[in-house]
């Protein structure tokens, strides 16, 4: 519920002295949501409540007392104390990536996730391009847009390119994205060929399809300075050992 998630939210915010922001997902794992005795609804539905509930989180948030009645939610004499250390309140992040969750996240969101793909430059560049128009021409407001990236950095690239194939085709489930490709109902059509397919499916297992950044540091920092050129605000970073590689990172390529 709404007023259960604002506050949750502010005391992370507080935990964490304002380093707690707050991503929007609005339903699509059928056993996830079987689980809390619903089901998917239809997709537009999804982000028409998620709308009314991220409404009722904002006011939470930065107001006093109101009323709320919506088509989901009714909220008589809302009130939350104590409001959140950053102001006017932590940063929302969505990663609508469909027509209708895209102008989602150009209305709602203070940071909007884009998937970028290899070799695509000019593509990527018009997402990022796109958001923020849309964002400014129909909502009046300005927004970040990140992407997210999987990392493999290595003394050499051979080192690099090799653990991947290592983590990624010998260690991988597969059998998992299987299932969470079929779940998403991502499948070869007209629309995404059998070796896009496998493409996609091959970014689920390395980093929940983030964007390969494989290489030595030098290769590493030129990727991103690429990606920076798109007009990218910032990007999700993901490798597989989380202590040891984040510690070579801040080393190696920072």
């Amino acid at each position: 519920h709404p007023v259960a998630a604002a506050k949750q939210c502010v005391t992370a915010d507080h935990a964490s002295n304002g380093r707690f922001a707050l991503n929007v997902v609005c339903g699509w794992s059928s056993p996830d949501l079987e689980m809390f005795g619903t089901s998917v609804t239809e997709h537009e539905q999804r982000y028409e409540m998620a709308a009314e509930w991220l409404d009722i989180i904002r006011r939470l948030w930065t107001e006093g007392e109101f009323d709320f009645e919506g088509k989901f939610f009714k909220v008589p004499k809302g009130f939350a104390e104590p409001k959140p250390i950053q102001h006017p309140h932590p940063p929302i992040m969505n990663a609508g990536a469909s027509p209708i969750g895209a102008r989602f996240a150009a209305k709602y969101a203070d940071i909007a996730f884009t998937v970028f793909f290899e070799g695509a430059f000019d593509a990527n560049k018009a997402q990022v391009d796109n958001l923020r128009r849309v964002a400014r021409e129909d909502f009046h407001r300005e927004l970040q847009v990140w992407t997210g990236v999987w990392v493999v950095c290595r003394p050499t690239e051979k080192e690099a390119r090799d653990y991947a194939n290592y983590y990624i085709y010998e260690k991988g489930d597969w059998e998992a994205v299987e299932n969470l490709t079929r779940e998403l109902g991502i499948k070869a059509s007209e629309y995404l060929t059998p070796e896009q397919l496998q493409r996609v499916k091959y970014r689920f297992v390395a980093g929940w399809g983030g964007l390969p950044v494989i290489g030595t540091p030098g290769q590493v920092v030129d990727q991103l300075l690429e990606l920076s050129r798109t007009g990218l605000d910032g990007v999700v970073l993901s490798w597989v050992n989380y202590h040891q590689e984040m510690r070579e990172w801040a080393r190696d390529v920072l």
